[in-house]
């Protein structure tokens, strides 16, 4: 259902899941009230902005944490699936999750119990969580254990998933079960949801702002270093960039210095840290390393994440075969 691509760290090449991010944790921090959920009583008297606050805003700062971590963690599929696909999925789980809350209110409302269904994008992370499950394998399926329980790598975020998942017990649990039905129905492609996108322009509406956001978060670019040298005139800084070459021509021909020292610890490859060669020794051939094949079985399961074969193979055999470190080669 997903094409693999080269993936980069932190948002790159994720600007829908950037700015999602970054209106999430704003909102959050600046609404925190009882006036974002999705209250069906409330909604129906005219606070229609509801409808959108409930999908945005957490109402504390432990979910807006959990949840900003999940959310970080599921951005290599708007990689892997394109920012217009992914944002149509985005879409898709909103309109869910709405449909889904609301049928939910209105149920324990006819059966005398008032639901108020958690705030904040359950939908989206749920969903996504979905597609975690399906298609990103276990690199190591013991690779912790707890009380006699082996636990992979992928356990600590379904671990981490269920703290969110619980932290507001019934409204949190309908909050997100309306993700998984909208991640499970997407995957199904019962309805051709998959061929879905949206227009280019919004993806360009959420790249903007989000670079603009994190360069003025980076601050300016750091200057360089004046130099002394160029503050005399020119026929001084002529004069000392003589006498530097001098100098640094004196030390490669082996007069002793700093220079000196470093080429003698230097092996033909220019790497340091090798036994010491002397001026005059014979430079040693470094013997060739033997390239092992990439299994099979490490191939298939990288490939189950949605990746070619060819780039498989590549990662594998830039890593040295190890299968964790050529997923994260892949996921940049």
């Amino acid at each position: 259902a997903f094409g693999g691509i080269k993936m980069s760290s932190g948002f790159e090449n994720a600007p829908v899941t950037n700015m999602l991010t970054l209106v999430v944790v704003a909102l959050s921090l600046a609404l925190r009230s009882s006036a974002v959920t999705l209250d069906l009583f409330r909604l129906v008297r005219g606070e229609i902005w509801r409808l959108v606050t409930s999908f945005l805003v957490f109402q504390n700062i432990a979910q807006l944490s959990v949840g900003m971590i999940l959310l970080y963690t599921c951005r290599q599929f708007e990689r892997q699936m394109g920012s217009k696909k992914f944002g149509a999925f985005l879409v898709f789980s909103y309109l869910v999750s709405t449909l889904v809350n609301v049928a939910a209110v209105t149920v324990a409302s006819s059966m005398g119990y008032y639901l108020v269904p958690s705030s904040g994008p359950f939908s989206l992370i749920y969903g996504l969580l979905m597609f975690y499950y399906w298609h990103i394998p276990k690199l190591h399926s013991t690779q912790y254990a707890i009380l006699g329980m082996d636990l992979s790598e992928k356990s600590w975020i379904y671990l981490v998933a269920a703290q969110l998942l619980f932290s507001d017990g019934v409204p949190s649990v309908v909050s997100g079960l309306s993700g998984m039905l909208a991640g499970y129905l997407y995957e199904t492609d019962g309805f051709g949801l998959q061929s879905f996108r949206l227009p280019r322009f919004v993806e360009v509406i959420f790249s903007v702002p989000g670079a603009a956001v994190l360069s003025l978060l980076s601050g300016p670019p750091a200057r360089p270093a004046a130099n002394p040298n160029t503050a005399g005139a020119n026929g001084g800084t002529r004069q000392n960039l003589m006498m530097g070459q001098q100098g640094e021509g004196a030390r490669q021909q082996g007069q002793g210095g700093l220079w000196g020292d470093i080429q003698n610890f230097q092996n033909p490859h220019g790497d340091f840290g090798a036994p010491a060669i002397g001026p005059g020794a014979a430079r040693m051939p470094r013997t060739p390393v033997p390239v092992v094949p990439p299994s099979e079985e490490s191939i298939e399961m990288l490939m189950g994440m949605g990746f070619s074969r060819e780039d498989v193979v590549r990662a594998l055999q830039s890593t040295g075969n190890n299968v964790e470190a050529a997923a994260n080669t892949l996921l940049r």
